[in-house]
C-alpha cells in the first residue's frame, strides 16, 4: 500500500493502525480515505469523522458515501452500522452472505437514499434496525425476498414516504414494530409471511392506505388449531379524505388495543335506526371500544380524542342526529324570520313617520 508523502504524523499512525487491524485503507490528498473492509464493504468517508471497530464487521460512527452493489456478499456472519451516516445504497448492495449471517445491525444510522432491492435475496437470522432515520423515501422492494429466521426489530425509526411493498419478506419468525414515525404508508408497504408471532404497537404510520396491513400474511409453515394472534396496540393512523377502516387478512386473530384515527368520525357513518346506533362499518363496529377519534370539544383548544362508542352514545343518537341535520336549516329559517320582523318594524317606523 502506498502512502502520499505528509507531513501529518496522525494520519499515518491511523492508515497502519488499520492496516494491522486487517483494514485496508488509502488517504487522498483532499482529505477523503477509501476503506476496503477484509475485501467485502467498500465505503468512502470523511476522514477527521471516521472511527472504525473492525472486528466482525462492525463499523462504528462513520459517514458512508456509498454502498456500491454486491459490496456486502461474501462470507460474512455478522455486519453492523452504529452512529452514522449512509448516503446511498445502491441496488443489491447486501445479497448473499454465507448460507446464512447471523445478524444484520443498524443503530443510530441516518440513511438519505436506499435504491429498490438494495437489500435482496438473503437469510438472516435476526434484523435490528433502531433509532435510524431515513431521509428519503423507502421505495418498492428495498427490502425483496429476505428471510428472517428469527426477528425482524423495527424500532424507534422515522420514515418518510413508504411505497407499496418497500418491504417485502419471504418469511419472518417474529415481527416487532415499536415506536416508528411515518410521514406515510402505501397499500401494502409491508410483505411479510409471518411464522410464529407479529407486534405492532406505539406506531405513528401517518397518512395510511385503508389496505397498508393487507399484504402481512400467515407462512404456510405455521402449525396450530388456533390462529395466530396480530397485536395491534396503541397505533396512530391517519386519513386525506373519507375515514376507512383497516384490512388485515382473516387468518390472523386480530387483536386492536388503543387505535387512534387522526381524524374526526362522524354521525353519518352510523346507523341510527338500530338501537343502540351501531357504526355501519363491520371493522369499526366490532372495534368500537377500542377506536379512538378527533373530538372538538371545546374550540378554543385542539382536538382531544374520544372513544368510537363513547362519540355514538353522545352524539348520534336519533335525536340528536336529526337535530345536527336540522339545525343549520332551523338556524337560518329563525334568521330570516328575524329579518322579516325588523325590516316590518323599520316599515312600521318609517310610516308612522311619513304620516306625523
Amino acid at each position: 500500500m502506498s502512502i502520499p508523502t505528509n507531513d501529518d504524523n496522525s494520519r499515518y499512525t491511523e492508515v497502519f493502525d488499520l492496516v494491522n487491524r486487517g483494514v485496508m485503507a488509502d488517504i487522498y490528498h483532499r482529505g477523503y480515505k477509501t476503506v476496503n473492509y477484509n475485501q467485502l464493504l467498500n465505503v468512502t468517508c470523511i476522514a477527521h469523522d471516521a472511527k472504525y471497530t473492525c472486528d466482525c464487521g462492525q463499523i462504528n460512527e462513520v459517514n458512508i458515501e456509498i454502498i456500491d452493489s454486491h459490496a456486502i456478499n461474501g462470507l460474512i456472519e455478522e455486519i453492523t452500522f452504529i452512529d452514522g451516516h449512509i448516503n446511498t445504497i445502491n441496488p443489491f448492495a447486501v445479497t448473499i452472505l454465507k448460507d446464512h449471517a447471523l445478524l444484520l445491525k443498524m443503530d443510530n444510522i441516518s440513511i438519505n437514499c436506499i435504491e429498490s432491492q438494495a437489500f435482496k435475496k438473503f437469510v438472516v437470522e435476526q434484523i435490528d434496525v433502531r433509532n435510524c432515520k431515513f431521509i428519503s423515501s423507502v421505495p418498492s422492494k428495498a427490502f425483496y425476498e429476505v428471510e428472517v429466521l428469527d426477528t425482524l426489530n423495527i424500532i424507534g425509526v422515522q420514515f418518510q414516504d413508504i411505497h407499496s411493498r418497500a418491504f417485502s419478506f419471504k418469511m419472518i419468525s417474529k415481527l416487532t414494530l415499536i415506536q416508528n414515525n411515518f410521514k406515510s404508508v402505501d397499500a401494502e408497504w409491508l410483505e411479510a409471511f409471518i411464522k410464529e408471532a407479529v407486534s405492532i404497537r406505539e406506531n405513528n404510520f401517518g397518512q395510511t392506505s385503508q389496505i397498508a396491513f393487507k399484504a402481512i400474511m400467515l407462512h404456510r409453515d405455521y402449525v396450530s388449531n388456533e390462529k395466530m394472534e396480530l397485536r395491534f396496540s396503541n397505533n396512530t393512523v391517519s386519513f386525506r379524505n373519507q375515514i376507512r377502516p383497516l384490512d388485515f387478512k382473516d387468518t390472523f386473530n386480530l387483536n386492536i388495543k388503543r387505535l387512534y384515527y387522526d381524524n374526526e368520525f362522524s354521525c353519518h357513518d352510523v346507523d341510527v335506526k338500530q338501537q343502540p346506533p351501531q357504526p355501519k362499518a363491520a371493522f369499526f363496529q366490532q372495534h368500537k371500544d377500542q377506536l379512538y377519534f378527533r373530538f372538538n370539544s371545546n374550540p378554543d383548544q385542539s382536538n382531544d380524542f374520544i372513544l368510537l362508542s363513547q362519540f355514538i352514545a353522545n352524539e348520534c343518537r336519533e335525536s340528536t342526529y336529526w337535530l345536527h341535520i336540522l339545525a343549520p336549516s332551523i338556524g337560518l329559517l329563525l334568521l330570516l324570520i328575524i329579518i322579516i320582523i325588523i325590516s316590518f318594524i323599520v316599515f312600521l317606523n318609517k310610516k308612522q313617520s311619513d304620516n306625523n
